[in-house]
């Protein structure tokens, strides 16, 4: 099976873990929205004191599951050492640099300019 390697790093600063949602009328969450992702190599922060429901979660129960300190609303951790931010388009291809316009994502997280 196809894995989408790009994405290694995921943040939720939902306290309770989100769900998947197979309603075809809802367009997000959608079902098998992380069908692609190599879930055990991909880090999720989620907030301290949340990871035992995230690791109960049939959604998100697969990742590599990290607890963070408190999160400043619209921040992401800093890379660890030796990791650099990494930028994608919405199809996973790595970017050199952020486009001018359009939406991209960066560290985990939708930016739309």
């Amino acid at each position: 099976m196809f894995r989408l390697k790009h994405i290694n790093t995921i943040v939720c600063n939902a306290e309770i873990p989100p769900i998947e949602v197979n309603d075809p009328d809802k367009t997000y969450p959608y079902p098998d929205v992380f069908y692609n992702v190599d879930k055990p190599n991909c880090k999720l922060y989620v907030p301290k004191g949340c990871e035992e429901a995230y690791r109960a979660s049939d959604l998100w129960k697969d990742f590599n599951i990290m607890e963070m300190e408190t999160v400043i609303e619209g921040r992401t951790p800093a890379p660890s050492p030796g990791e650099r931010e990494t930028i994608y388009d919405l199809q996973g291809r790595k970017l050199l640099r952020a486009p001018q316009k359009g939406i991209y994502i960066q560290n985990g997280k939708k930016v739309v300019k």
